[in-house]
């Protein structure tokens, strides 16, 4: 993560033309950046997508990312993980990479820190919503002043949020409170709820999304997700920008409330999902879908790079 974002950092200081630069003839389109990514590729691209698409300024524009893993805390989510409805435990050990125990094996030596996966720049999809699940302890990592201090404040969170889901008669020394107390952690489950990204005080502009997933691949859920939560963040800046337009607010109507809509408010309506169609691209493919030397890889590739091309024109 770090060296992409060097690495991105180098391209915006050597290749892309700074602000005050101007020159008879410049391309309006110079600057326009696109990025592409498969798997954990997919992850860090995603991550510099919703990042680096500052308004007014030369950055991405467009990411092609094809099975994303964008939330590295979903394998703790999953209730059974033998279960063959599990999204992540469905198929069988040839797929070496992509099972279960892969996954966590690779979080663990990626991650010194449970908080490190937490991080919404490593787990991308938590831009939009927060994890649903309390970071747990890390034993291993709890060995000076801090660690323990840190320990200590994240459960006594866990604490307040059994508390307020009503286990009032669960004390401090019901949760384990170091590498010594020989109890087993108790850790809360928290429902996901939705984060409003980008803030408009950043000043971001979500670019153009083209995500690829296999019918079959345990990371479909996350892509789906993903297209989901950049559909409904696009569609927000939208409205915002049409209520700057108009002058007026524009209300959010549910199901029920679009039966009755206005003419104006049915047109707007489509507007909405027009922008969002435009700009968020869901394909599925048959099998893992992966970028691979099969024939289907190669051209799922060719057809990502096409669509980037289109997207810089």
């Amino acid at each position: 993560m770090h060296d992409v974002l060097a690495g991105y950092d180098w391209v915006q200081e050597h290749l892309l033309p700074k602000r005050a630069i101007t020159r008879v003839g410049r391309s309006e389109h110079v600057g326009r950046i696109c990025v592409l990514g498969e798997l954990f590729g997919g992850s860090l691209a995603t991550m510099l997508a919703v990042t680096e698409c500052r308004k007014g300024e030369p950055g991405i524009v467009a990411a092609a990312v094809n099975n994303p893993l964008a939330d590295w805390v979903e394998p703790d989510d999953e209730p059974e993980l033998t279960s063959p409805k599990s999204s992540l435990a469905k198929f069988g050990q040839k797929h070496v990479g992509l099972e279960i125990d892969d996954l966590l094996r690779a979080r663990g030596n990626y991650f010194l820190k449970p908080e490190a996966y937490f991080d919404p720049f490593a787990s991308p999809l938590l831009f939009f919503r927060t994890p649903g699940s309390a970071v747990p302890s890390d034993r291993r990592s709890e060995v000076d002043d801090l660690d323990l201090l840190s320990a200590i404040e994240r459960e006594d969170f866990h604490r307040q949020q059994m508390l307020l889901s009503g286990m009032s008669n669960v004390s401090l020394q019901d949760i384990a409170s170091g590498p010594s107390s020989g109890r087993e952690e108790i850790r809360p489950s928290l429902r996901k709820a939705s984060r409003l990204f980008p803030n408009k005080s950043l000043n971001l502009e979500l670019p153009s999304f083209y995500l690829t997933t296999g019918n079959t691949s345990p990371l479909s859920d996350q892509a789906k997700e993903l297209s989901q939560t950049l559909r409904k963040s696009i569609i927000r800046q939208y409205r915002a920008a049409f209520s700057r337009r108009s002058g007026f607010g524009h209300k959010v109507l549910n199901d029920h409330e679009a039966d009755e809509m206005d003419e104006e408010q049915r047109l707007e309506k489509i507007a909405e999902e027009q922008e969002a169609d435009e700009k968020v691209s869901m394909k599925w493919t048959e099998g893992l879908g992966l970028w691979d030397q099969t024939a289907a890889g190669r051209e799922a590739l060719e057809d990502a790079t096409t669509w980037m091309r289109e997207k810089l024109r």
